[in-house]
């Protein structure tokens, strides 16, 4: 019988194995009432044993997929579905042997977090997998009956709505949205009865939150209604979708924004939005795009 040499790496890792045996759940997401595994967690559980063993992980994406998912982010942005392929080699300084691993992560969110949060989701349970650690989840326990999915991972309850976009642990409370049935009406909005009157006219605020509605107009066609959030001036509603664009870039980007409004009692209408004085301006809106007034 002929005795094969060992691989000097595979012993390395399976060291590493045999010394990372459990990682507890530390992370809380309380919209859906369930813990999981951080991925901090997972790599912090490993990282320091392959580098004590000189082992180096190369990782890569190999191919990615990205399609919309037909839904909207509270601030109307389109909510995209990302499938990334990767590729993990583990490298040892030792012996120069590599092993290569692949993995499949998806993420859902809006822009490009749904491409981070599919590599995060990759790299978390390439880890996880293969050095097969566990994070407390039994199928077969009892008290879990309902809870599990088979594959060792709690999985959240399934709502079908826009909140299953966010990562864990994100809050997902929503900001109040001024009712409304068509643009001809003008119900009071739930956050009025909260806001101070305001004295000032333009104000300069920063934008914390935006969202939209849309619904049928009395010619058959459809509306969409912005109602823009400022930190100390409350809400703003628009129709005009450059306005809500420009609101948008300047929530994302955390700058001021210059907002001329009419009040007419109950609705607080933007006429013109522009960014404030010195605030930096996306390359995405020239001067001519700022709207000023």
């Amino acid at each position: 019988m002929v005795k094969k040499e060992g691989s000097i790496l595979v012993q390395k890792l399976a060291k590493v194995m045999a010394e990372t045996r459990w990682v507890e759940k530390k992370g809380r997401n309380s919209f859906f009432n369930y813990d999981y595994a951080r991925e901090t967690d997972i790599l912090d559980a490993v990282r320091t044993k392959l580098a004590d063993n000189g082992i180096f992980v190369f990782t890569s994406v190999e191919n990615m997929e990205m399609k919309e998912t037909g839904k909207r982010t509270r601030d109307g942005s389109p909510v995209n579905l990302v499938i990334v392929k990767t590729k993990h080699t583990f490298w040892d300084g030792e012996s120069g042997e590599t092993a290569e691993v692949f993995g499949t992560g998806c993420g859902e969110d809006s822009g490009d977090k749904a491409i981070y949060k599919a590599i995060t989701g990759a790299m978390k349970y390439f880890i996880s997998k293969n050095f097969l650690i566990s994070t407390g989840d039994d199928p077969e326990k009892d008290d879990d009956a309902g809870k599990g999915s088979g594959n060792g991972q709690t999985e959240a309850p399934v709502r079908a709505d826009k909140s299953q976009s966010m990562a864990p642990g994100e809050n997902a409370s929503a900001t109040p949205m001024p009712q409304f049935e068509s643009p001809s009406a003008s119900p009071t909005p739930l956050s009025l009865a909260q806001e101070k009157p305001l004295s000032e006219n333009p104000i300069q605020d920063y934008v914390v939150d935006i969202q939209s509605r849309s619904g049928p107009k009395r010619d058959g066609t459809t509306y969409t209604r912005y109602s823009v959030q400022t930190r100390n001036h409350g809400y703003f509603t628009t129709f005009n979708t450059a306005f809500a664009d420009l609101a948008t870039d300047a929530k994302n980007g955390s700058q001021e924004v210059v907002i001329r409004y009419k009040s007419n009692g109950r609705w607080k209408d933007i006429e013109s939005i522009r960014y404030a004085e010195g605030a930096y301006v996306s390359p995405a809106f020239s001067e001519a795009d700022a709207l000023p007034f």
